[in-house]
């Protein structure tokens, strides 16, 4: 069935096997009226080549089966489609593949899936950035062409790089976000799978990058470089809170955000420094920066993520604490036959979690059944 909004707007039927006569045969069941008549993609014509042939033949014959036949050989397809959606179809091989190693043609067709979304929005992404640092670039480059600073020809050529770059860093920052958002999905993290986050963290990635390379060609300082990795990493946090990202999983323990901000942070130095380090031809000046920096940033990661567990720690000893006490109270209080003070210690068992209990007296649950047409969510 294929839905849209909610409702189903086609019924298709599918039918797979070597045997393309019997895929035909099984297809023309009168059950499937109605229906397109989905089968491998190789051997689309086969099957439509066969459904015509019998169609003609029942229909010399007189056979009230001929309409059937008829009905399937105009519906065959070899892909799924609704509007300008197609799902590209799927070959007799792949089926076969699928069937003997389904956990590798999963794998392989997901990669292929992110692959292609990672395309298309760095695709979107660098459009964007072009267009934009292209605008500012104008503005900045014609302001200083009218004061004389620059001619034409080098204004032109300043405007040309500097969308290229905002361009190729928005497409980066594009694809990058897709690929953390999936890889978010997949660990069970749905903060980070959110596209604003991810897109946020990618960002973060792509300009620590960009700083630490600057920094290792010594074309920035190290005042600079600090002051632009601090800013990088103050506003992807920033960007989290503004989402409520962070405290939908940490709730008000700031301390423990902001170890995971150091550890975001340390990391994407590091990383940076791996990269760079690869995949740059440096100069044994500019080795030397980026060994020491890779060095610190590899110190500074182990401190921050010694610093998360033992704030983690702390934090979960303290609400199993509030746990046990909690249960503690409630036993008491069941044991006494005082109903009150076991729902006072339930109440707080439920408020240290961010909830709220319902219907916490007796005159709320009878107002509740006499009065409202909820539903009584247990």
């Amino acid at each position: 069935e294929i839905v849209e909004g909610g409702r189903v707007v086609k019924e298709v039927q599918a039918k797979a096997s070597e045997r393309a006569d019997w895929i035909a045969s099984q297809q023309a069941d009168s059950r499937y009226g109605g229906m397109d008549r989905l089968v491998p993609k190789d051997q689309v014509d086969r099957v439509r080549e066969i459904s015509q042939r019998r169609t003609g033949t029942l229909d010399m014959e007189g056979d009230p089966r001929t309409g059937d036949w008829r009905e399937s050989a105009a519906r065959i397809k070899g892909e799924l489609t609704q509007g300008d959606v197609r799902s590209g179809g799927t070959t007799t091989d792949e089926l076969e593949f699928a069937a003997e190693l389904p956990r590798t043609f999963a794998a392989l067709e997901e990669a292929g899936a992110v692959g292609r979304e990672a395309v298309a929005a760095a695709g979107t992404a660098a459009a964007a950035g072009a267009v934009l640092g292209g605008m500012i670039s104008v503005v900045r480059n014609g302001d200083a062409y009218r004061r004389g600073e620059i001619d034409a020809r080098q204004a032109a050529t300043n405007v040309a790089r500097d969308a290229a770059g905002s361009g190729v860093r928005g497409g980066a920052t594009g694809a990058t976000g897709v690929v953390i958002r999936h890889a978010a999905h997949k660990a069970g993290l749905p903060t980070l799978a959110k596209s604003t986050v991810a897109t946020a963290v990618a960002a973060s990635l792509i300009e620590a990058g960009v700083t630490v390379y600057g920094y290792a060609k010594g074309e920035i300082s190290p005042a600079e470089a600090a002051e632009r990795l601090g800013n990088n990493g103050c506003s992807t946090l920033a960007g989290i809170y503004t989402g409520a990202a962070a405290g939908a999983i940490f709730g008000p323990v700031g301390a423990v955000v902001g170890s995971v901000a150091g550890y975001m942070l340390s990391s994407s130095v590091y990383q940076s420094c791996i990269a760079v380090h690869r995949d740059a031809q440096l100069a044994e000046e500019a080795m030397e920066r980026l060994t020491a920096l890779c060095e610190e940033a590899g110190r500074v990661l182990d401190q921050q993520q010694a610093e998360f567990e033992a704030r983690l720690r702390d934090y979960l000893n303290e609400r199993q604490a509030n746990f046990d006490r909690c249960f503690d109270a409630i036993h008491d209080a069941l044991k006494g036959d005082r109903t009150a003070d076991a729902i006072k210690a339930l109440s707080g068992l439920v408020g240290s979690v961010g909830q709220e209990l319902r219907l916490v007296s007796f005159e709320e649950f009878d107002d509740f059944m006499t009065n409202s047409d909820a539903p009584l969510v247990l």
